[in-house]
């Protein structure tokens, strides 16, 4: 069987590359570092979203509705986040002192968004109180 030139010089040429010339690049540090990030406050976000909607309200069959929440529930998660790093929140009594900055972020902001009361709505907590 006659091979060309040309068939000869291509097979030369891939028989010369390496398995590591088709390796994908490593994922930077830092992307990775913020994608277990990610990853964390999603997987809080649910469990917050399992143990205060889900179990007390209803459940419903759209898998949409379940991420909506959640996805609504990741702002307090965020911002409960960013409290203890911001203030180096290490032992319980911080943690004590810090948690009612999570629960005003879902009752008093995110509730009302939710459940068609408005925006911000200061006194939307008081109503459970009165």
């Amino acid at each position: 069987m006659d091979f060309d030139r040309d068939s000869v010089t291509i097979d030369s040429m891939t028989a010369s590359m390496t398995a590591s010339t088709f390796a994908p690049r490593a994922i930077p540090p830092r992307w990775r570092r913020a994608g277990s990030a990610v990853t964390f406050v999603l997987a809080a976000s649910a469990i917050v979203t399992t143990g205060a909607e889900r179990v007390f309200w209803f459940w419903t069959t759209s898998p949409i509705a379940h991420l909506e929440v959640i996805a609504f529930y990741t702002t307090s998660v965020v911002a409960l986040f960013w409290v203890l790093h911001r203030y180096g929140v290490h032992d319980l009594a911080s943690l004590v002192l810090t948690l009612p900055i999570f629960a005003y972020m879902t009752e008093g902001v995110l509730t009302p968004v939710l459940y068609s009361g408005g925006p911000f709505v200061p006194i939307f907590p008081l109503w459970f109180t009165a």
